[in-house]
């Protein structure tokens, strides 16, 4: 339409790749950001109470519309005079033209700005209104007042425009505040994001022109950045967002280099807004208008109050008529229905048993339908000719029926006259007409007479007929027959997250022995937690208008939340983001070192003594390097091998994977530096995730721990305390889990300087379940600090920070393609998925290959591994010297210079300034040929044939790499190939002289396309890519790329790459959906059934338990009151207390605890949820841990006796069970109750019938299994999937390469041996290994040269 687009935008070309702001700026960010948090929060409250006193005032008013219609009128008058008047308080500037500084237009109020020379429209469109000043001059306040708030935005956004004064920002601030204070509750649709924007805007130019004019030039940023931040603190107090915020305003304003200051002026608004009010805007307008609102996360008052399912259906309970049968009939459905429209659910019962439960719909449904159907009633043939005959002698009506009828009852008909009353009576009887009247009649009929007896009689078999033949409604036949099934004493903690995160909209109530308690839906969910008290009178726990239930029974029932403390929670997110960011600068600075050694070793020895011998040098030295690498990996930490993200990803899963000690960090921390330095065609991305969240988990289990333990009573006798303190292991691994997340974001962003990116990497590619509302905050947090830490020690240490980016600044903002290009885009997208399918499959046969050898030779490992490493390194190392030597030399671009834009040349073997292409795409490193490969200023045109003899060289032994005893990233890899990739396309179409767009930017949509294929990821690929080149033009072009690369991919049947090695690996792992192969599967037919051995009494003996521990297969011990299941208890806690009971036997009695009270090895195996308090050792038997100190006061063998047999000790264990866990009945889907595993976080659940008869349990192994299996056969049914389901552990995985050891279990320590694992092969000599060894690395030698 001819519009000038980029109106609408807010930025500028000449400020999105410089970075606008110093270090000296970060506190003065951090203070606005306080400020506009608190203005903010006073904004809103103010919103809310003019709101709420223009509600209450129109009612009041008769002709409501007409006063509304009038109020909207008067205030856009008041606005229009305020804003009239208010620019003539100020007076006018003068407008620079030809100034370097302003780009703009001097216009009159309501016209288009004016072109003139020196005042060309740039992409900011900045316009000044002259209002009533002079010519060449303009009015400031008519200026950001009475232009639209876009473009007073762009004014006070813009680092080219005038200084602007304090005077005038002050009166517009103050002047648009109160004015945007008087707007809710008129009737016109309005928004509240962009005065938010404006005002937030106001407040950041005033105090940056106030601190400019404070301090000489250039030691501050831009009054422009601080109108971003201001902007930014503004909207995240308001609204309470943070990440959506930062990204909005940084595509509106294109530059990239405030992400830092947005982010911090985001969360500490945030933080100073909730100091002063839990909810934002929008949530109290909810609470205020009544909208029915179902809180993402439990709020904190109910989350520390003992609520149980069976108080709120006390408060609550189901109306009579609600309850129905299983043959309803018309009327008991209409009685149903007639029942307040909030009643959407009705229970379906058979005695005291609910069989199902009917939706408001259906039910309505059926009834229209029998109402439709129903035809007038006509006497039933089973009356007899009689009473049809005398039944149609009453049809006769005369006009007095009512009046002799109120004579009868007024008594005017005396008893003892028999004969004048039967003629009354029979002349009432020829006047009625009805049924009802019949009624009337009979109950004031004579007690003897032919005539009252005939009536009575009519009258009865009427009943007995209607009774009889009534329409009736199946509810069985439209019920849903396996509704979700709630213990009565679950609290809210527990099954709240079903109701919001597990999509359930209904769940029946039941006690123990199967009975109806009542009925809880999300509207009772809503009435319970009463919002008007719980968002608005604060958090007072004593006025929680809900009865208690069992406090001392439902406190033992786990809830998944940490509860931790805020102050605790705090401390942890800075420790994570400042640990991370100190080791990746460690790291940097290593492999910095050791790479620039290397190279001008081989350069001086090749100066020196020609390229033989610079080559041999190399070699040796990648070999070294690599030696050190495996040897970590093989001796101390084998599941160090490779990047770890299926690991992780099993973890976050909700599995228990042993990666997290103190081994693991550091082998993974040197041998990642040693792998890249040896010049394995490696990144360092995949395994800095893993380093960041071992990071996170080893602070969360330092801290945390002491405030997650509770005083549990595991003695029988009353009058000597028996209280021991254990760690709640559900919330103990619920903070592990988000330290994790934590330390993995931070880990990405200090890998890529890309704070965003990495949370969206994480919620992307990491965690597939569950996401934690307030975990989007903490990792917000993490990212930015630790790549702050990171980035200014790498400025104190003198390194260029650029090495690490891929940027360059000489294009940002200038969109250097056309829409012509899209398909030469689609072509070289589709290239790149192919590619990715390709090595995807190339990785998964090598690493199996490599394995099922590593298993054939299994007499000489682990030495043969590290050969193999070794000898790999050196094959590496020779193709990297050897190729580039066949391939020309080529002019070095005079205008680099080598280092402008962190551009490494390498000369090799060319004469002065002369570089080889192919050096320098193999020999500077990963990061240092992608940088030349996205280049837009690098050199015109790359040499096709050197491209594509890196291309081959590079892909090949990047496909020979898995399963080497090295920590190693795929991302880097991947990316390199794609650039190489797209790079060569770009190079082809512009020779072939078609499309517009250079070839830097073909290679980054190579980059794109190659990892949306291999990792199946696409939000976070274009964010990583868009903040690694700084360049805001691209996103449509990576967006388009990588949606058609991972659309070649699946319809190649291709899977990401760490979920096939998720499957190889046996990492457990839960799908985020349930497969189609079990949606239709019942848990009756996947549930385990409990040995009878593994079912324990709620006082149990010792003997007993440890017979239980002993059956390997269970996990969860069902806990039995006489023939009901009263709760379930993990081997994890009966472990713990055995352990403990035998501590204090040894230390009372000073020797070995008695046989009866150990626990040998086969107690400890398939434990799950564990918290470290009892390790083995080499011997068998336990050794103190440091835990242990804590647990006070101690337990005394006599606690739990009542007599000196200590075979015959009893354990309570109902005092430390789940006393509610998770219920379903037999005959529910799985894919019914699948997400109550992978979005409601439960571990495990009973399966009963619908009397409540235990059936067995069904964990999270079953489901995992299941899905296996069925994914492996290709077929569905219990014949099928019962094999890989008998045994618990089956998912351990005995590889020395993938350790699967409980992780809290271990805590941060290092790893002990499991029972599970077979016992190691002796390890031979390095004589003996010696002939294997040179054999496989001969041969690869050999094969590198030929």
């Amino acid at each position: 339409t001819g519009s000038d687009v980029h109106r609408l935008l807010i930025y500028e070309e000449g400020f999105v790749s410089m970075r606008s702001w110093k270090w000296l700026d970060i506190p003065l960010f951090a203070l606005l950001a306080g400020v506009t948090g608190l203005v903010s929060a006073l904004f809103t409250k103010v919103l809310i109470t003019v709101w709420s006193l223009r509600r209450r005032m129109l009612p009041r008013v008769a002709h409501i519309p007409c006063v509304k219609i009038l109020e909207v009128t008067c205030y856009a008058a008041i606005v229009a005079v305020i804003f009239c008047l208010t620019p003539m308080i100020v007076g006018c500037e003068e407008l620079r033209h030809g100034g370097s500084d302003v780009h703009g237009a001097v216009h009159d109020v309501g016209h288009e700005p004016i072109e003139g020379e020196g005042l060309h429209r740039r992409l900011s469109s900045l316009s000044y209104s002259r209002y009533d000043c002079e010519g060449g001059a303009y009015d400031e306040v008519a200026t950001l007042l009475l232009t639209t708030a876009e473009g007073a935005v762009k004014h006070l956004f813009s680092r080219n425009s005038q200084s602007l004064s304090l005077g005038a920002l002050a009166v517009s601030l103050l002047t648009y505040f109160v004015l945007a204070c008087g707007m809710p509750g008129l009737s016109i649709p309005m928004g509240m994001f962009v005065p938010n924007l404006l005002i937030g805007a106001l407040i950041g130019r005033f105090a940056g022109e106030f601190l400019t004019g404070q301090l000489p030039d250039g030691q501050l940023a831009h009054p422009g950045v601080y109108a971003m931040v201001g902007s930014a603190g503004m909207l995240s107090g308001f609204t309470r967002m943070t990440l959506a915020v930062v990204v909005l305003l940084i595509e509106a304003s294109n530059d990239l280099s405030t992400i830092v200051p947005l982010m911090i002026g985001s969360f500490v608004a945030y933080y100073v807004a909730r100091a002063f009010g839990h909810e934002g805007y929008d949530e109290l307008l909810i609470v205020k208008k009544g909208v029915p609102f179902l809180d993402a996360e439990i709020v904190h008052r109910m989350d520390t109050s003992s609520i149980a399912a069976a108080d709120i259906c006390r408060i609550m309970p189901t109306a009579p008529a609600a309850t129905l049968s299983e043959t309803c009939t018309l009327d008991e459905a209409k009685a149903a229905l007639a029942i307040e429209p909030a009643v959407t659910m009705f229970p379906v019962l058979q005695g005291d048993i609910c069989v199902g439960v009917v939706e408001r719909l259906c039910l309505a449904a059926a009834a229209d339908a029998m109402c439709r159907a129903r035809s007038p009633l006509a006497p039933p043939a089973e009356l007899g000719a009689a009473d049809t005959e005398q039944d149609a002698d009453i049809g006769y009506a005369i006009p007095s029926f009512s009046k002799r009828m109120q004579n009868m009852s007024n008594g005017s008909i005396s008893s003892s006259s028999k004969s004048v009353g039967d003629g009354v009576f029979s002349r009432a009887v020829s006047d009625a007409t009805t049924l009802t009247d019949l009624h009337m009649l009979a109950d004031r009929a004579p007690g003897s007479g032919r005539l009252g007896q005939a009536v009575q009689n009519i009258v009865r078999c009427h009943g007995d007929a209607k009774a009889k033949f009534a329409p009736t409604i199946p509810a069985s036949r439209i019920m849903d027959p396996t509704p979700y099934v709630l213990l009565e004493d679950i609290p809210m903690t527990r099954f709240y997250p079903m109701f919001t995160a597990g999509g359930m909209q209904a769940a029946v109530v039941i006690a123990n022995d199967g009975s109806y308690r009542g009925l809880l839906t999300r509207q009772h969910l809503i009435k319970a937690l009463d919002h008007n008290s719980q968002h608005l009178d604060g958090y007072n726990k004593d006025d929680t208008p809900i009865a208690r239930h069992d406090a001392g029974r439902v406190s033992m029932t786990q809830q998944r939340t940490h509860m931790l403390p805020g102050r605790v929670i705090a401390l942890i997110t800075f420790l994570i983001a400042v640990l991370v960011g100190l080791t990746n600068v460690l790291m940097v600075q290593m492999d910095i070192h050791l790479v620039l050694w290397k190279y001008r070793l081989m350069q001086s020895t090749m100066t020196e003594q020609g390229l033989a011998a610079a080559v041999f040098l190399l070699i040796g030295v990648g070999m070294l390097f690599a030696a050190v690498s495996a040897t970590l990996v093989v001796l101390i930490a084998p599941a160090c091998a490779g990047s770890g993200l299926p690991e992780l990803k099993g973890f976050l899963n909700g599995n228990y994977v042993h990666m997290f000690d103190m081994p693991s960090f550091i082998v993974r921390t040197m041998g990642v530096v040693f792998s890249t330095a040896a010049g394995f065609p490696v990144g360092r991305e995949g395994p800095m995730v893993c380093i960041g969240g071992c990071i996170g988990v080893g602070v969360v289990h330092i801290l945390a721990r002491q405030h997650l333990k509770s005083e549990l009573r595991i003695g029988t006798r009353s009058d000597i305390p028996s209280l021991q303190r254990f760690v709640e292991e559900e919330q103990f691994t619920h903070a592990k889990r988000i330290g994790c997340v934590m330390g993995g974001a931070a880990g990405i962003s200090t890998a890529f300087g890309a704070p965003i990116g990495a949370i969206l990497y994480m919620v992307e590619e990491v965690t597939v379940t569950m996401w934690p509302l307030e975990l989007t905050v903490r990792a917000f947090v993490a990212s930015v600090l630790s790549a702050m830490v990171s980035r200014g020690l790498l400025n104190l240490a003198g390194t260029d920070v650029h090495r690490l980016l891929i940027y360059e600044k000489g294009f940002q903002g200038i969109r250097q393609w056309q829409w012509v290009d899209l398909p030469f885009f689609f072509f070289t997208a589709a290239l790149g998925g192919v590619a990715s399918v390709v090595l995807t499959k190339a990785f998964v046969w090598i690493w199996s290959k490599r394995r099922a050898q590593h298993a054939k030779w299994s007499e000489y490992q682990p030495y043969l591994r590290a050969g193999e490493a070794i000898a790999y390194a050196g094959l590496c190392a020779l193709v990297f010297c050897v190729v580039p030597a066949f391939i020309g030399c080529e002019q070095t671009p005079g205008h680099a210079g080598g280092d402008d834009h962190g551009l490494n040349f390498v000369r090799y073997t060319c004469p002065d300034g002369r570089y080889s292409e192919v050096a320098t795409l193999l020999l500077a490193g990963p990061e240092g040929a992608v940088k030349y490969l996205f280049s837009r200023e690098s050199a015109d045109r790359l040499d096709l044939g050197s491209i594509v003899v890196a291309l081959v060289a590079y892909f090949s032994l990047a496909a020979g790499m898995p399963g080497l005893p090295v920590p190693m990233g795929a991302f880097v890899p991947s990316l390199l190939s794609g650039a190489l990739i797209g790079r060569a396309a770009g190079v082809i179409f512009d020779a072939l002289g078609i499309g517009t767009a250079h070839a830097g930017i073909y290679a980054m949509l190579g980059s794109a396309a190659m990892l949306g294929g291999f990792m199946h990821m696409t939000l976070a690929i274009v964010v990583l890519l868009v903040e690694a080149t700084h360049d805001l033009s691209l996103v449509v072009p990576l967006m388009f790329a990588v949606i058609v690369a991972r659309g070649v991919s699946g319809r190649m049947g291709c899977e990401a790459y760490d979920e096939k090695m998720i499957t190889k690996r046996g990492v457990a792992f839960m799908e985020a959906k349930c497969p189609s192969e079990l949606a239709r599967t019942t848990a009756g037919e996947i549930c385990t059934v409990t040995p009878s051995v593994a079912k324990l009494p709620t006082l149990a003996s010792e003997e007993s338990v440890r017979e239980a521990l002993a059956e390997q297969n269970v996990l969860y011990f069902p806990v039995f009151c006489e023939t009901r299941c009263v709760g379930l208890v993990t081997r994890s806690r009966l472990q713990k207390v055995l352990a403990a009971r035998e501590r204090r036997w040894r230390r009372d009695e000073g020797g070995p605890a008695p046989k009866a009270m150990q626990l040998g090895p086969e107690t400890m195996v398939g434990t799950e949820s564990m918290v470290g308090i009892t390790s083995m050792n080499s011997s068998g038997a336990f050794v103190h841990m440091p835990d242990q100190s804590a647990m006070e006061p101690a337990l005394s063998l006599s606690d739990a006796c009542g007599s000196g047999d200590t075979d015959q000790c009893l354990i309570p264990i109902e005092s430390f069970m789940d006393p509610a866990p998770y219920t379903l009945l037999r005959d529910m889907h799985i894919g019914r109750f699948y997400p109550l595993f992978t979005k409601a976080g439960a571990r495990a659940a009973c399966v009963l019938t619908r009397r409540g008869d235990f059936i067995g349990i069904i964990s999270r192994v079953n489901l995992i299994s299941a899905a296996r299996a069925s994914h492996q056969s290709g077929k569905k049914g219990p014949e099928q999937e019962a094999a890989p389901m008998q045994r618990a552990d089956t998912l351990e995985v005995t590889d020395v390469e993938c350790i699967q050891l409980d992780l809290d279990r271990e805590g941060w320590r290092s790893p002990r041996p499991s029972v599970l694992k077979p016992p190691p092969p002796a390890r031979a000599s390095m004589w003996s290994c010696w002939r294997p060894f040179a054999w496989m690395g001969l041969t690869q030698v050999a094969c590198g040269c030929v």
